[in-house]
């Protein structure tokens, strides 16, 4: 379990975990999924830049993210498209998340979905 509490509000270095990937197939389709603990009020409801981004694309994590039940364990799966954008960047962010906000999450991976190529 890995806890992460929002040091200062705004845009600062290093507000996200994850992994950097690009494949040479474009085709790829990558599924991250995990368990997540959201301390307190849920603020991924009404923010721009916090959840699961794959490739630079949300894709639907915002909406799962903001529907979750607070102080108890979630689990969340995220499908994005292999598009090599945003550095390749395969994450969970808190940028937008206000200062002090605490989310704690588990067993994160990500996994090629070779089955699921577009």
């Amino acid at each position: 379990m890995y806890k992460y509490v929002k040091q200062q509000n705004g845009q600062v270095n290093w507000q996200w975990r994850g992994w950097v990937y690009k494949p040479a197939d474009r085709a790829i389709v990558f599924t991250v999924k995990g368990w997540i603990k959201i301390m307190g009020t849920n603020h991924f409801k009404h923010t721009a830049n916090a959840g699961v981004k794959i490739h630079g694309d949300f894709s639907d994590s915002r909406n799962k993210l903001g529907s979750m039940k607070e102080n108890v364990w979630n689990y969340i799966e995220c499908t994005g498209k292999n598009t090599h954008g945003d550095g390749g960047h395969i994450i969970l962010i808190f940028d937008s998340l206000p200062e002090g906000y605490e989310v704690r999450y588990s067993k994160f991976t990500c996994l090629e979905n070779e089955n699921m190529k577009q």
